[in-house]
């Protein structure tokens, strides 16, 4: 995803660049800072909320958290305070490790010699435990961001349609930024941990008054129960998981770095599969488990069948469909209409075993 902020550009990140090196879970100072966050944000509104709707103040407590620094008005484009943090701060456990500067990441990365965004030098971002995930640190900037576009989206839409397909103009929006300005068009990678992380953002904004997060209390609106992000980040975040696709150029880059990496030799190592194990353990409920992907949403599901609708038609029975069909709430004529207006390549052709030797 591409990032913009102060005319410099960042927003890609080599989850296998964290493989074999071990970190601390920073979830305790994620929830931390979420909470002071949140609570300052009421406080300091405290009057302009009073007659507000619990909905109005969600949107406004996403806004303040993830569209802070937009440099282009409703492209989602931005790094938010927290991503910043997340970077710099020197209490938190992160990768490049103290002391390894971040050109000599980008050379050790599968982004080597260097990631360019339009001819500009970009900064890969680091890497961080956060729930026994390993993310980069631009999922928060897509965890509040464009979250806060996925609800603002999905409120306007389901004044006049289902919750589904208000949910579903929402990620095809953001399909069109992975696909384009955010993306695949300009880095040339389209990230679907990226829409994960945009997804659960949105989950989020809406536990805020669904849970709830927060409650009117004598007139003022108060966080009222701890956010927790472990209720929300999850293994399909990581980018060595979750894989991303590349543009024809990208691609070529990428698997010629893989040639002198330790990428390949390292898929099949105790650490990665300890991580791959871990991560397929993950609680997915409610949703049903799958065998071929962690379902942790709405949005995954709807990913993943879109693929296998889009590229192997011919292996989808009729009663697998329905019951995809009635897990997601939506018919099949719409699962057509969506799967030719959104982009979403085949990971299948991007992951290591197509890959390495």
């Amino acid at each position: 995803m591409l990032l913009l902020a102060g005319g410099a550009v960042s927003g890609e990140v080599d989850n296998y660049y964290g493989w074999g090196k071990e970190l601390k879970d920073e979830k305790k100072a994620f929830n931390q800072y979420l909470n002071v966050t949140v609570t300052q944000i009421l406080v300091d509104q405290k009057s302009q909320f009073s007659t507000a709707q619990c909905p109005d103040v969600a949107e406004w407590i996403m806004r303040n958290l993830g569209a802070q620094r937009y440099p282009l008005a409703y492209r989602g484009a931005l790094n938010s305070d927290m991503e910043i943090w997340a970077q710099e701060s020197p209490l938190l456990d992160r990768l490049p490790a103290v002391g390894v500067s971040l050109d000599q990441y980008a050379l050790d990365s599968i982004y080597s010699p260097v990631m360019r965004t339009a001819g500009i030098k970009t900064d890969l971002d680091h890497i961080i435990n956060v729930n026994g995930t390993y993310i980069g640190t631009d999922k928060i900037s897509h965890f509040l961001g464009s979250g806060y576009e996925y609800y603002k989206r999905y409120r306007k839409a389901i004044q006049s349609t289902s919750p589904e397909l208000a949910q579903m103009e929402a990620i095809a929006w953001a399909d069109s930024m992975e696909g384009g300005l955010l993306g695949m068009k300009v880095v040339g990678v389209y990230s679907y941990a990226d829409l994960e992380a945009n997804y659960q953002g949105f989950l989020f904004a809406k536990d805020l008054c669904d849970k709830p997060y927060i409650k009117q209390v004598d007139s003022q609106w108060q966080l009222t129960t701890p956010i927790e992000v472990e209720n929300y980040v999850n293994p399909n975040w990581d980018e060595s998981f979750n894989v991303s696709a590349y543009s024809k150029s990208r691609l070529e880059s990428v698997k010629n770095n893989l040639t002198h990496l330790p990428v390949c030799d390292l898929k099949d190592g105790a650490w990665v599969k300890t991580q791959t194990e871990q991560y397929k353990r993950f609680d997915q409920s409610p949703r049903t488990k799958q065998s071929d992907y962690l379902n942790t949403s709405f949005s995954a599901q709807l990913l993943y069948l879109t693929q296998q609708y889009k590229y192997a038609p011919d292996t989808l029975t009729a009663e697998y469909l329905h019951a995809q069909f009635k897990e997601l709430n939506i018919t099949q004529p719409q699962l057509d209409a969506w799967a030719r207006k959104v982009s979403t390549p085949l990971q299948s052709d991007f992951t290591l075993s197509a890959f390495c030797p």
